[in-house]
């Protein structure tokens, strides 16, 4: 007794001790925390000076540009009075009045050319646009704090299976989801083919809550922040939609090519065409285009779904005929998986923990691989009674697999 009381007592003082180290962490971790937003604020007051001072300056080199051509115009204007008061004057002499009226209309024509060069240099050189690549990167973190890249080692497990219908009243054909994304909400956003909407299902009770009817048929979705995502359609528009609260459309981005798969690699869009991955800033700006490896081989046949890597520095891409492509950030192929086990390759997403997904809509499975592309095996098998596998999304916190099934979508509990 005497041992374990000096045991308990010492245990005692230990978990003191620890107190007050925890209370000497969480100050310090809040000093560290206080210290970085006021780099960050600094780095924004930065920036947004920068942004002042060069618009101050474009600005300031205009006002004296149109006050020169402001004076300009005044000084024409006092010599077309004059010389229209010497026209009116020299009426009965035709040889001074032709003289006056050539004198003007050079007067004039010299003055509509310089009020078109000014029309032009304006439209030219004043311009302000977003960088939304700051807001969209700001946006997609949870916390100020790097959160570690946890590992699931192994096979996920099925544990149950629900299915719910997601075609509306209103769907004039069987759904066709080619595409689907999980929001920052838990709510699962599907893209819907054959009826051209876009469909918001609720991430508690699995119903379609909210909808968006598009111009043409949406092939790819992907979140770009939490109030935006992005859909590719089938007239070679990015459609980006605001998912705050219901579905509406925002801003648009038409490009010289057909968009497939669409995902946001490294702050950027990445869009499919075919055997193409064409990499644009947020603002449709192009970067380069991905299409042949380091040997000069074409990397794909024709890419269906993309899906970025939990890092978002790399970005996977299935492919009817190579499966399931891995690429990294300079467009490198860093691993490609091909295998018997899943046929007609459609969909691709990741759980967070560095494993990925895919599924084959002709197997009818969805297979799992390792975050180094070696194969784990099947999540969801024929077993599970599926019949044609197509989107597929995963919930990491709650550890759901979405796959999108016809009118079904089926939510598959892993663990």
């Amino acid at each position: 007794m005497d041992k374990t009381i000096s045991e308990m007592d010492n245990l005692m003082k230990k978990k003191q001790k620890d107190i007050e180290d925890n209370m000497k962490t969480k100050v310090t971790f809040l000093k560290e925390i206080e210290a970085f937003r006021k780099e960050i604020n600094e780095a924004l007051d930065r920036l947004e000076q920068a942004s002042v001072t060069e618009v101050d300056e474009n600005c300031g080199k205009m006002d004296q540009e149109l006050r020169m051509e402001l004076k300009t115009i005044q000084e024409t204007l006092d010599k077309l009075t004059t010389c229209k008061a010497e026209m009116v004057s020299a009426q009965r002499n035709s040889s001074q009045q032709f003289v006056n009226m050539k004198i003007s209309e050079n007067i004039i024509s010299d003055m509509k050319k310089a009020t078109l060069r000014s029309t032009n240099v304006l439209k030219d050189s004043m311009s302000f646009e977003r960088n939304s690549e700051i807001l969209h990167f700001l946006r997609n973190h949870e916390s100020l704090a790097k959160k570690p890249l946890l590992m699931k080692h192994g096979l996920y497990e099925v544990q149950s299976k629900k299915s719910y219908n997601v075609k509306l009243n209103d769907d004039v054909s069987t759904c066709d989801i080619w595409s689907s994304c999980i929001l920052d909400s838990g709510d699962i956003l599907l893209a819907d083919y054959e009826n051209k909407k876009i469909k918001l299902v609720d991430c508690e009770t699995y119903r379609v809550r909210n909808s968006l009817k598009v111009s043409t048929e949406p092939q790819s979705v992907c979140k770009i922040s939490n109030v935006e995502a992005a859909v590719s359609l089938y007239n070679n528009t990015v459609q980006f939609v605001s998912t705050k609260n219901k579905l509406a459309p925002t801003r648009s981005l038409t490009f010289g090519h057909f968009c497939r798969g669409i995902a946001v690699m490294d702050g950027h869009l990445a869009i499919s065409y075919l055997s193409k991955a064409y990499i644009y800033t947020m603002n449709g700006q192009y970067l380069k285009t991905i299409e042949k490896d380091r040997f000069g081989s074409n990397m794909f046949h024709q890419i269906r779904e993309t899906c970025s890597s939990d890092n978002g520095r790399t970005i996977h891409m299935v492919d009817d005929m190579k499966d399931l492509v891995t690429i990294g950030r300079d467009g490198n192929v860093m691993w490609q998986y091909s295998s018997q086990e899943i046929k007609d390759t459609w969909g691709v997403c990741t759980d967070g923990n560095g494993n990925v997904f895919v599924s084959g809509a002709v197997s009818r499975n969805v297979t799992q691989l390792g975050s180094d592309g070696a194969y784990l095996g099947e999540v969801v098998s024929k077993a599970h009674d599926l019949n044609c596998p197509r989107a597929i999304s995963f919930h990491r916190k709650q550890r759901k697999l979405f796959v999108t099934d016809s009118n079904e979508l089926h939510v598959f509990r892993v663990q």
